[in-house]
């Protein structure tokens, strides 16, 4: 079932959760059915290095994942995203791409000079990570928003909110593949949960909804 684990800083929060992801594969649980979730890559080989002491026992198949919610995302939509039309070998945009895009969008649109790139590269990003529906916002946002998806499509790509956000759009609209990841995993951790975003939780509820084990 759920548990959370509320401590101050350097109190030894990682380390439990490390010993707990230790103990589970320790008891029998087959490692590929846990998920360790961080913030940072540097934080994922930390605690990849505290659970396996330098060397990992298992296939690589056979490991359990552990890394940041963007890799997570990034590995479901390598295998699944051919519905929301991208290929396994799609690319991953940085800021810079995105801002490049939005750029190009404004200058289609002819906007006055006061929807800067930045801002809206902000607002996008905003609509993502609060799973907004974009249908309900200012005409302008919902047509530059609908056009730089529409871009992301034709080149292949997704931004970096992409890697969470369409995840979740992923699970929620095609039943089969939710089942799919729910039975893959039983348990479910993570590190410094107190810093996820709407987009992140909804990601988690929906991993975690049929066991629990949170």
């Amino acid at each position: 079932g759920p548990l959370l684990i509320v401590a101050g800083a350097g109190s030894g929060k990682t380390r439990t959760l490390t010993q707990r992801l230790a103990h589970l594969i320790q008891n029998g649980i087959p490692p590929r059915r846990i998920i360790a979730i961080t913030f940072t890559n540097k934080a994922a080989g930390e605690m990849r290095s505290r659970v396996f002491q330098g060397h990992s026992p298992f296939a690589k198949s056979q490991e359990p994942f552990i890394g940041t919610f963007h890799s997570f995302g990034a590995s479901i939509l390598r295998r699944e995203g051919k519905p929301l039309g991208r290929t396994g070998n799609f690319v991953i945009f940085d800021a810079d791409d995105s801002l490049k895009i939005v750029k190009k969008i404004l200058r289609s649109l002819n906007l006055p000079e006061r929807y800067s790139p930045p801002k809206v590269r902000y607002e996008i990003s905003k609509i993502k990570n609060n799973l907004l529906d974009p249908a309900g916002l200012d005409d302008w946002l919902s047509q530059a928003f609908q056009e730089y998806e529409n871009e992301l499509r034709r080149q292949n790509a997704f931004d970096f909110d992409d890697l969470i956000q369409k995840v979740v759009e992923l699970l929620e609209i095609h039943p089969d593949v939710l089942k799919k990841y729910q039975n893959r995993f039983d348990y479910v951790l993570i590190d410094e949960y107190q810093d996820i975003n709407l987009a992140q939780y909804a990601l988690v509820r929906l991993l975690s909804e049929r066991h629990r084990n949170l």
